[in-house]
């Protein structure tokens, strides 16, 4: 059987704390139609890029996702170790409220604890979500839908 049809019927995956790349999200946006909740908490690898590959036209998470959770530790020391050895940050900011702005479904986005995500940019996503889908900040940077 092709391991591709058994990824077909995911709804809600939870890869928390793994090495989740850019690669891997492509896979996931392709091979998993039925996506609704995913979970990329404490995943050091992911950014604003990858929040654009999971909402870009013509996958099916801009579509599917209903909940995503990108929140985090305090990196800190991921810092001090990227700065010494001249690495890029891996970081999701304000940037990426403008990329959910695509997901006709999402229902909460877990941005706690990611510090390049001011709060002022959710209430800026709040207010132009007003128009079509309200939302409410649930807690510090955990925006969700107001049912």
């Amino acid at each position: 059987l092709d391991n591709r049809c058994k990824l077909r019927n995911v709804e809600d995956l939870r890869l928390a704390g793994l090495d989740i790349t850019d690669a891997s999200l492509r896979l996931i946006s392709r091979q998993m139609p039925l996506l609704s909740k995913l979970d990329l908490s404490y995943c050091n690898h992911i950014n604003d890029q990858s929040v654009n590959l999971l909402t870009a036209a013509g996958t099916t998470t801009r579509d599917s996702l209903t909940d995503i959770n990108l929140s985090g530790p305090d990196h800190t020391d991921l810092l001090k170790i990227a700065l010494l050895y001249e690495l890029p940050i891996p970081r999701v900011t304000d940037h990426s409220l403008n990329y959910f702005k695509r997901c006709g479904s999402i229902c909460q986005i877990d941005l706690r604890f990611c510090k390049q995500v001011t709060k002022t940019a959710c209430e800026h996503f709040i207010a132009e979500m007003s128009v079509s889908v309200p939302f409410k900040l649930k807690e510090d940077k955990l925006l969700q839908k107001i049912s």
